[in-house]
């Protein structure tokens, strides 16, 4: 239908053909609009703090809906996320990809210029996706890894396992070296997401965290941070395996703790070892691990580190590194923002060296990992 220019009626009345025309140009204006803002949530910006870098730092939302059941309505659920892709990436070339999630109080950006986890992707050649925890789902920005729905993969979990799978089909990511690590809030919804999406994630890094499972409610979750979790690992592996079944695949696992943190009892480091290694069967009837740990102490950046390697069949599966002096901060980050520890070692730098080792077979009908030959450095 064209839109042709009539006389107003003596009335000064507008007719039906007007009325009409109006509403296709608002309709036609509104549609220009949405689309300048999706463009400007998804242009290429650099990050602040970073500007030596070159890669691209975008920023967009990922949003789906799903039905009320009650009110056969549709409620809306978004996802705001930062996405970082390194200069002089090939064309052709298939980048792997690492999830990061932030802790409470913090969101992507601030992650991201606190960790400095940009500049240690550059260098490897890696993508980086931060989403963001919006404060209408927690007032502080604390993903809710103590609710049950989001234990077993629905809500936030499901969210982010989407958002993922929505950034691999868009750009060019390796989809057998895709990993997810975080801080605090962040690294129980990563455990999360390592365990009960094992055929995305090739290797996890937990960083401040807590054992799956540990709590079931706000409450419950503040008690755990302080004491350690009353639920012995045990338990919950039985729980866990009797939901997913026992073809369950153990994603590889850094677990790193300060020793020093008041906020998450590093007792809680300890029990998310144990889980692990309850999970593929390195712990006996009394919780101990069947084989003992390859151990090595070594001083960086003023402190001293205690690793400890567990290893299944020359694989490596858990490394715990627990670090003198560390309160509830990310170690090596950047001490202009919140919860981040300038001195060593650098947490950033070791989480990617760790996780770069594991990918997933490619075309297996179950998750296989191939890693590289077990070594203690």
């Amino acid at each position: 239908m064209q839109c042709i220019v009539e006389p107003l009626n003596t009335a000064g009345a507008v007719s039906q053909l007007q009325y009409q025309c109006m509403i296709r140009r608002y309709a036609k204006l509104l549609e220009l609009l949405q689309r300048w803002q999706r463009a400007l949530r998804l242009s290429w910006r650099r990050l602040p703090g970073t500007a030596t870098l070159e890669g691209e730092w975008r920023t967009g939302t990922y949003e789906e809906s799903a039905p009320r059941r009650l009110l056969a309505l549709r409620t809306h659920f978004k996802l705001h996320y930062h996405l970082y892709l390194p200069r002089d990436r090939l064309r052709k070339e298939r980048l792997p990809l690492l999830v990061m999630l932030h802790g409470c109080s913090q969101d992507g950006e601030a992650f991201a210029t606190g960790t400095r986890m940009n500049a240690v992707a550059q260098t490897r050649g890696c993508a980086v996706l931060y989403p963001e925890q919006s404060r209408t789902a927690n007032a502080r920005r604390c993903w809710n890894w103590f609710d049950r729905g989001v234990q077993r993969g629905h809500a936030e979990a499901g969210l982010i396992y989407r958002l993922v799978q929505e950034v691999m089909r868009r750009e060019a990511i390796d989809r057998q070296r895709v990993y997810v690590a975080g801080m605090s809030a962040g690294a129980a919804m990563a455990d999360i997401l390592a365990l009960r999406f094992p055929g995305l994630f090739a290797a996890v890094a937990l960083h401040s965290g807590v054992m799956y499972g540990a709590a079931g409610s706000a409450g419950e979750a503040l008690r755990v941070m302080r004491y350690g979790a009353s639920v012995l690992p045990a338990s919950v592996v039985d729980q866990l395996t009797a939901e997913i079944g026992q073809e369950l695949r153990l994603a590889p696992a850094l677990v790193i703790q300060g020793r020093a943190d008041i906020t998450v009892n590093p007792r809680n480091a300890e029990q998310l070892v144990a889980m692990r290694l309850a999970l593929t069967g390195m712990t006996g009837a009394d919780e101990l691990p069947r084989e003992a740990a390859k151990a090595l102490e070594f001083e960086i950046g003023g402190r001293m580190v205690l690793q400890r390697d567990y290893f299944r069949n020359g694989t490596l599966l858990v490394r715990l590194l627990l670090i003198d002096g560390l309160g509830h901060a990310w170690s090596g980050g950047d001490a202009k923002q919140s919860f981040n520890d300038p001195a060593g070692p650098d947490a950033s730098l070791m989480i990617v060296d760790f996780l770069m080792r594991h990918r997933l077979a490619a075309q297996a009908s179950s998750p296989v990992l191939v890693t590289t030959p077990a070594d203690t450095s």
